[in-house]
């Protein structure tokens, strides 16, 4: 049987990521991200960690974007810290650039 899909999660960040920050981490599949806003309202910038990020489906790309687009609206920075590549085209083709930036892992 394939392992369960970890699902997205506000905790303490890792040390590669500054202060809290919320958590993407293994396979995404069909996420609705239902706690990332309330978790945007109490943090500005609103950090999301994308180190541990194995994938993300579509669906989930497009429900971040419409979560975020609400985060968005109510004057909050948004920043993915450290998308692996694929993720971070994905995040592009949905439109997620458009209300988030994306922080690199510097080498």
């Amino acid at each position: 049987a394939a392992p369960e899909p970890v699902v997205a999660r506000p905790v303490v960040a890792s040390e590669d990521a500054r202060g809290d920050a919320y958590i993407l981490s293994g396979e995404i599949k069909s996420s609705r991200f239902g706690d990332l806003a309330s978790y945007a309202n109490v943090h500005d910038p609103v950090l999301i960690d994308c180190v541990g990020l194995k994938r993300i489906d579509f669906v989930s790309a497009g429900a971040l974007l419409n979560v975020l687009t609400g985060v968005r609206s109510k004057g909050r920075q948004i920043v993915f810290h450290q998308p692996h590549h694929l993720a971070a085209e994905l995040f592009g083709v949905v439109g997620l650039h458009a209300v988030a930036s994306i922080v690199f892992a510097q080498r």
